[in-house]
This record gives structure tokens, C-alpha cells and sequence, in this order.
């Protein structure tokens, strides 16, 4: 029987760290960022609204091409990340209260919820990484109201930033468990 730590382990190294959810992530916030420029204040939500629903799909197809594999079947903490991830579900009534009562502050909506839902990834992969990123999300999010069109230019972009940097230290940390466990294998 397998430890929790070869468990989370393994997991890691299967998914990278979740990392093609993050790409998908920076890929929506980028284009929601870009919605501000193009499209008509009064549909501009909806393509955050419908933008957050791509994401899940979209990761899935960014992995597939990564040749990582997100849903390890053979890993029970695979079941736990799949429930964690799919929280943000149960979260929708919220959206959409906050549609019909004051649509312009759903980046900051969807954002704050983001940054809650990936608290817990930094117990499953054992990494600060998420945690640091759950925080700086909220923290982005809350900077942005204090910014002249905050919530649909700066806070977007600043995400894509946060998302890019927190991308590349995940995906450091995976190369170094790779490279561990190729060497205990070796051995």
C-alpha cells in the first residue's frame, strides 16, 4: 500500500500540479481582459460567464496535448482534486445573483471564488505555490476596485501575470520531482 506521500506524489507528477488548468485559466482571463476593448459594456459579463465554463473543457484538451493526465484513476487523491476542482459548481448561484443585481463586478466575483477554490491544491500537491496563488488572486482582486476601470482591464491581465508566474514555479517543482524520481528509479 501506497503512502499519502508517494500518493500526492504521484499525482503531482501526473498532472503537473494541475498546470494545464492554469494555462486554460491564463487563456480566459487573457481573452475576458481583451473582451473590455471589443465588446459592449452591457454583454461584456457574459463572457466571463460563459468563458468560465470553457475553462474545465479547455484544460482538459491542454493536457491531453501536454500528454499529462488529470484524472489518474488509479489515485485516490485524483478523486479528491476532481471534487475540489468541480466545487466551484455549487458556486453558481452566487453568480448569478450577483448578474441580476450588479453585473459589473463579475471579474472580481469569479475571481474571489477562484482564488478560495485553489487553497486546498496546496495540501494535494504539496506545494506553497497555491497557496501563494489563492492569496494573490483575492488580493489582485481587491487592488482592482481601487483602479479606474479595475475590475474589467487591470484585474484580468494582473491574473494573467499571477497565473503565468505561479505556471512556471509549479512546473519547476514538477521537473524536480521527475528528476528525483527518475534517480531513485535508476538506483
Amino acid at each position: 500500500m501506497k503512502s499519502l506521500q508517494q500518493l500526492q506524489r504521484e499525482l503531482a507528477i501526473s498532472t503537473a500540479k494541475g498546470t494545464p488548468m492554469l494555462y486554460a485559466g491564463i487563456l480566459f482571463w487573457f481573452l475576458a481582459g481583451l473582451s473590455y476593448f471589443f465588446i459592449p459594456e452591457d454583454v461584456r459579463f457574459w463572457v466571463y460567464i460563459y468563458g468560465v465554463g470553457i475553462i474545465f473543457p479547455l484544460g482538459i484538451l491542454i493536457s491531453k496535448i501536454l500528454k499529462k493526465d488529470l484524472f489518474v484513476h488509479d489515485n485516490p487523491l485524483s478523486s479528491l482534486a476532481g471534487l475540489l476542482g468541480a466545487m466551484q459548481i455549487l458556486f453558481i448561484p452566487v453568480v448569478l445573483i450577483f448578474i441580476a443585481k450588479n453585473p459589473a463586478i463579475i471579474p472580481y466575483v469569479l475571481a474571489v471564488l477562484t482564488g478560495a477554490h485553489f487553497l486546498p491544491f496546496s495540501w494535494i500537491y504539496q506545494t506553497k505555490w497555491y497557496l501563494i496563488h489563492s492569496f494573490a488572486i483575492i488580493g489582485i482582486a481587491l487592488i482592482s476596485f481601487y483602479i479606474p476601470n479595475g475590475l474589467m482591464v487591470f484585474l484580468p491581465f494582473a491574473l494573467v501575470v499571477e497565473y503565468s508566474i505561479i505556471t512556471c514555479f509549479l512546473s519547476l517543482e514538477v521537473k524536480r520531482l521527475k528528476a528525483t524520481q527518475d534517480t531513485t528509479l535508476s538506483i
